[in-house]
């Protein structure tokens, strides 16, 4: 570019009439020198909206992949504190207790966590824990007239101060409009079932479709009765996801190339067409003295962010491993 300017000044002041001249210049020459200083100023004005161009894309690239690993990050600190996480094989059957999130909202990665109580730090007496556990304004949950479970129930919460939740990462394929707040080729979301409701502690009142995986359950088999293996659900949950990151890479992007998972790891999802966004998690049952631990994929698409347009601005995967901390049906050796 340096060059081409050069010749082009240099052309430009040729043109120039000399000063030595007293006739002043003709109109022939005045017209090609504007019109030699015309092509200086676009040539100039072409070569900065393409180097302008240039850096917002990579400006926008560099965001995005800088969105990714935060979102990567937040799931990795999410996932540590897991006591069983599922693999593609489980996640498949425990779908069907989940929410109908949607054709287009797939859940791709599924584990228990322990979540202390009160689970939202605020004085608000309706977020805290019943002051007495023997009053009447517990809700009767089994909807039996009988308050006497709630209130074993409230006792030992008030003692433990923990309970199980279950999260959920989905990857939400849908098409945004441009009136939505989140864009890109897919977002990633997240949900919770806890035990109780957060803004209903006070009462102890149990979140629809939640079922204990420990005093009811088992984590394996969940919602399942142990026994009879039916379902102890009366209802799906109703909560809904919250959306954790957006401008993620299509989850079928063709230009991404999925890695195989380790012997004694199994994908999640099952899927293979969920190239974007996937785990590879340890079986449960591989082996009992190890945590179970879980390989994780992501990549971005900076498509949509502004001024990008081209729909291959991908960025570079990126991968991490999660060790959890459980330690339930842990057997150590020595």
């Amino acid at each position: 570019m340096k060059h081409k300017v050069e010749q082009l000044t240099r052309l430009y002041f040729h043109l120039l009439p000399s000063p030595k001249r007293s006739q002043g210049m003709t109109l022939t020459e005045l017209l090609v020198a504007v019109f030699a200083g015309g092509i200086i100023i676009s040539t100039l004005l072409a070569q900065t909206v393409d180097f302008l161009k240039i850096n917002q894309k990579d400006s926008a690239q560099a965001n995005t992949q800088q969105e990714m690993r935060n979102a990567l990050t937040y799931i990795s600190r999410d996932l540590r504190e897991a006591v069983y996480v599922y693999d593609g094989t489980e996640l498949a059957t425990l779908e069907d207790y989940l929410p109908d999130f949607g054709s287009n909202r797939k859940p791709i990665l599924a584990f228990w966590k322990i979540e202390r109580v009160p689970y939202i730090d605020d004085s608000d007496a309706k977020y805290q824990l019943p002051g007495d556990c023997e009053n009447d304004t517990l809700t009767d949950n089994n909807s039996d007239g009988d308050l006497d479970e709630e209130r074993t129930a409230c006792e030992s919460l008030k003692i433990e101060r923990t309970t199980y939740t279950l999260i959920t990462y989905i990857q939400n394929t849908t098409a945004p409009t441009a009136n939505d707040v989140w864009q890109g080729q897919s977002r990633l979301e997240r949900f919770e079932l806890r035990k109780y409701k957060a803004d209903e502690l006070n009462k102890l009142t149990r979140t629809t479709g939640y079922i204990d995986p420990r005093l009811e359950s088992t984590f394996d088999n969940w919602p399942n009765d142990p026994i009879t293996l039916s379902s102890l659900q009366s209802n799906l949950p109703t909560d809904t996801a919250e959306t954790l990151a957006d401008f993620v890479a299509a989850h079928n992007d063709s230009s991404i190339t999925a890695s195989s998972c380790p012997t004694d790891y199994t994908r999640t999802p099952t899927d293979s067409n969920y190239k974007s966004f996937y785990a590879c998690v340890r079986s449960s049952t591989a082996d009992k003295a190890m945590n179970q631990d879980a390989i994780l994929y992501l990549t971005g698409n900076a498509y949509g962010q502004s001024g990008i347009l081209d729909e291959n601005a991908y960025v570079p995967q990126l991968e991490t491993q999660v060790i959890s901390r459980g330690v339930i049906d842990k057997n150590p050796t020595n």
